[in-house]
């Protein structure tokens, strides 16, 4: 080889150099931060395991009021249960019982008849994921 030859070379490897610097450095700005152990990618937190169950549904009209209102949940634990309407404040304001292991919530007294009620319920899973949803239900209108 002559010696003439290797600034040549050289000059024709820089380029080829500068893409390879350049591809390794878009490979390692892709990598998943947040896309957690699933190695998404996605940028997305993964969605709590945790599911709620609240009754009467939303939506419902002539919810029994002597069957309260039950909240459960399951692939984690309630954190809080929150019931909202007219009226239903201070001494009215509806309280229920959480059970032992955090998975079942149920109101305490009877509801009040003919009242629109808001339940939102948060729960959340092992890994402190929460979820939280709501349910609006009529009770029954005496006749």
């Amino acid at each position: 080889m002559r010696q003439d030859d290797v600034p040549s070379r050289r000059r024709r490897l820089v380029p080829l150099a500068a893409v390879c610097a350049a591809g390794l450095l878009a490979a390692a700005c892709q990598g998943s931060s947040a896309g957690g152990p699933s190695g998404s990618g996605s940028g997305k937190p993964a969605a709590p395991s945790v599911r709620l169950s609240i009754t009467p549904a939303t939506g419902s009209t002539g919810a029994s009021p002597s069957s309260g209102i039950t909240v459960t949940a399951s692939g984690g634990k309630l954190k809080t249960v929150n019931v909202t309407g007219a009226g239903l404040t201070g001494t009215a304001a509806v309280t229920g019982t959480l059970n032992a292991a955090a998975t079942s919530w149920h109101s305490n007294w009877t509801l009040p008849v003919s009242s629109t009620i808001t339940v939102t319920a948060t729960a959340a899973d092992p890994s402190g994921r929460t979820l939280t949803q709501s349910s609006t239900f009529k009770t029954l209108a005496p006749a």
